[in-house]
Order: C-alpha cells, then sequence, then structure tokens
C-alpha cells in the first residue's frame, strides 16, 4: 500500500514539473521597437531632451512582463543591433525590415508603432507670481497620449496582432508650474504627471489588446 502511494506521488510530482516546463516553454521571445513619434504634430517639449518613442518602448516592456507570458529583450541589446545594422528611422517602421531586425535578435514577435499624439495643455485660472520666479495657482490641465501599435511575425513578417491606446487625463487643481526640461521621461516625478498618467493608461490598453490577442 504504501509503495503504491510513493509511486503515485513520484508520479504526480513528475506530472507537474512536466506541465510546469511545457508551460515556460510556451512563453513567446518578444523585442520591442523604438516607437516612430514623427506624426506628433506639436513638439512642445525639448527634442534634445526627451526621446518619447524610447519611452513609449519603454512603458511597453514594463507592461509586457506584468503579464509574465512574455520573455523580453533589454533596450541596450536593441539599440546595439539597430546602431549596427545601420537602420534608419523609416526602415524601422517596416514590417520586412522588422522581421530581419527580429531575426538578428532572435525574437519570435516584434512590437513596433507609433505615437500619434503627445500633448499637454494648461489654462490658467487664476494665479500669483513671486519675485522668486516661482509661479503658483490654479490650472486647468490637459494630457494626452495616443498610439498606434502591432505585433508582427519575424518568420513571417506578418502582422498578426494591432491594437490603439489612448489615455486623457484631466485636472483643475491648485499646482506650481512644472519645469519639464528638469523632468526626466519615464521617471518616478514624471509618472505622477498628468501626462505620465495619460501615457501609462494608454500603454496598459495597447499592451493588453496586443497581448490577448497573441496567446
Amino acid at each position: 500500500m504504501k509503495r503504491g502511494l510513493l509511486l503515485w506521488l513520484l508520479l504526480f510530482t513528475f506530472a507537474a514539473l512536466t506541465l510546469q516546463a511545457a508551460g515556460a516553454e510556451e512563453l513567446y521571445k518578444i523585442a520591442v521597437l523604438p516607437f516612430d513619434d514623427g506624426s506628433i504634430q506639436d513638439r512642445w517639449w525639448d527634442e534634445g531632451h526627451w526621446d518619447v518613442g524610447k519611452g513609449i518602448s519603454d512603458e511597453f516592456v514594463t507592461e509586457f512582463l506584468k503579464t509574465k507570458r512574455f520573455r523580453l529583450i533589454e533596450r541596450e541589446q536593441i539599440d546595439k543591433v539597430l546602431e549596427e545594422q545601420d537602420f534608419a528611422q523609416s526602415g524601422r517602421v517596416d514590417t520586412k525590415t522588422a522581421a530581419n531586425i527580429g531575426k538578428i535578435l532572435g525574437v519570435d514577435f516584434l512590437v513596433m508603432g507609433r505615437v500619434t499624439e503627445f500633448s499637454l495643455k494648461s489654462t490658467e485660472v487664476s494665479g500669483l507670481s513671486f519675485k522668486s520666479g516661482l509661479g503658483l495657482g490654479v490650472k486647468s490641465t490637459n494630457a494626452i497620449v495616443a498610439i498606434d501599435a502591432r505585433l508582427v511575425d519575424t518568420n513571417t513578417a506578418e502582422i498578426i496582432a494591432s491594437a490603439t491606446g489612448r489615455g486623457d487625463k484631466r485636472s483643475t487643481n491648485l499646482s506650481v508650474d512644472v519645469d519639464w526640461s528638469t523632468v526626466a521621461l519615464g521617471s518616478d516625478e514624471f509618472r505622477t504627471t498628468n501626462l505620465g498618467i495619460a501615457m501609462r493608461e494608454a500603454v496598459t490598453s495597447a499592451a493588453k489588446q496586443l497581448a490577448d490577442q497573441a496567446y
């Protein structure tokens, strides 16, 4: 009796480990390319200070890791391949060229896309200014971020999933003016702003759509 129970326990343990290993093998390996931000009309920020396309791709990596469905390639490795292969921005948004990049990186899928809106508009309701240069007042702030994203099969260059994401954060409150030239894109300080919140909303929505369509 004891011998039979032990045998069943061993078989159960072996089956569980086998299923766990099989599940791990099903994790797709993907890379997120820097998004194209060339279609943004109003580039109100200092272009030398922020790379919006890379900032969006970093947020995608964070969201995909949360799903625990994918294995992600580090951005440094992607940047190295793009630099070595001398791919122009126009080439990176072409699915066939992107598929070649994916093969070099050794991934199953590539995520690529474009940022269509990255706007921040503030309207002064009332305010005070001081000799120190600090502005304090009531402002209405509206931040909007919109993106288009695609999931490309690196073997066939086929777009197997597409998604759009949009984040819209509005607020009216007592606030101190933000010096955007001192705020790093993706930093903790940036994430607390309306623009940071809108960006995460847009990426979270698009990443979930792509993840759901990939499985």
